[in-house]
Order: C-alpha cells, then structure tokens, then sequence
C-alpha cells in the first residue's frame, strides 16, 4: 500500500484544496511502481483507488489534510463520482 513518505511528497505537490482523483494522478505519475504494486494486490482499478482515498481518510492529520466536502469528478474511465475535496494544512 502506499506509504506515508508517498503521501506526504504527493501533498506537498497538491494546491491548497485538491481532490482524491487529483492526488492519485499525482502519486500514479510520482510513484508509477509503487501503483503498479497496489494494483496487483487489488487486483482492481476501483478497489485499489478505493483503498488509496481510505489511506488519506485514515492519516489525514498525520498528511496535514482536511476532507472539507466531496465534489463531481471524472475518473480514468470518463465516469463522473462525487469524491473527496480535501485541503493542505497551512504551513507554519
């Protein structure tokens, strides 16, 4: 699964609020082998993402994020889910 050294590169990478969809595109571009690796485990594109916005749920405070609502996007296939807005934490 996806590490929190990962998360926390991908966040930093992220503008002040970004989406789930967002962020996995960046991690799929930063981390292309380590996707790869949690495809093969999920054996799913959807379940793997799935499991990715879980990750950023579960240590949201550790990646100095917030869910602040969900919003439309369109996923890889063109298919258009209500997911996760979140936004960085302002740096001190």
């Amino acid at each position: 699964m996806i590490t929190k050294s990962e998360a926390n590169a991908v966040v930093e990478q992220m503008p002040k609020k970004f989406n789930s969809h967002q962020f996995i595109k960046c991690y799929i571009l930063c981390y292309t082998w380590s996707y790869l690796s949690i495809l093969k485990e999920y054996k799913d594109v959807e379940i793997a993402h799935r499991e990715i916005g879980k990750y950023l749920k579960k240590n949201d405070t550790k990646l100095g994020i917030k869910k602040i609502g969900l919003e439309p996007s369109e996923n890889i296939f063109g298919n258009t889910d209500s997911i996760a807005l979140w936004e960085r934490a302002a740096h001190e």
